[in-house]
């Protein structure tokens, strides 16, 4: 392997001649399973990682977000955070988390159910 296409690889795990590797790209956590013997050293080929099985979830790929500025605003308002100093106020923060929560939920909803959907058939690995 040339040191030009060698990216560092954190071993996750090896079972016989595969291994469960992660790297970072593009500011991402990656894994994938790929050839042990190609992973030795703490560095793997560029190639090998893009040819490796994907391991985990596309999670950026399963949904996009419903959560809107407005319904945070909602929520935010429903919980009397409507100025800064509502938010400073001894359990605005914990009030501006639950509204954040709230928001959200719909989407971790979704979440839910998409990685359910994506998981049906797959081993879990």
């Amino acid at each position: 392997m040339s040191e030009t296409n060698a990216i560092k690889v954190r071993v996750i795990r090896q079972d016989g001649a595969a291994a469960l590797v992660e790297w970072r790209a593009d500011e991402v956590l990656r894994r994938a399973i790929v050839p042990a013997a190609a992973a030795q050293g703490g560095h793997c080929a560029a190639d090998v990682l893009e040819a490796g099985i994907p391991y985990g979830l596309p999670w950026e790929r399963l949904l996009a977000p419903r959560v809107s500025p407005f319904l945070i605003a909602k929520e935010l308002r429903q919980r009397g955070i409507w100025t800064f100093a509502d938010l400073q106020r001894p359990g605005g923060m914990d009030a501006a988390q639950q509204a954040l929560l709230a928001a959200y939920g719909l989407d971790l909803a979704a979440l839910v159910t998409a990685a359910r959907s994506a998981s049906a058939g797959q081993d879990a690995r």
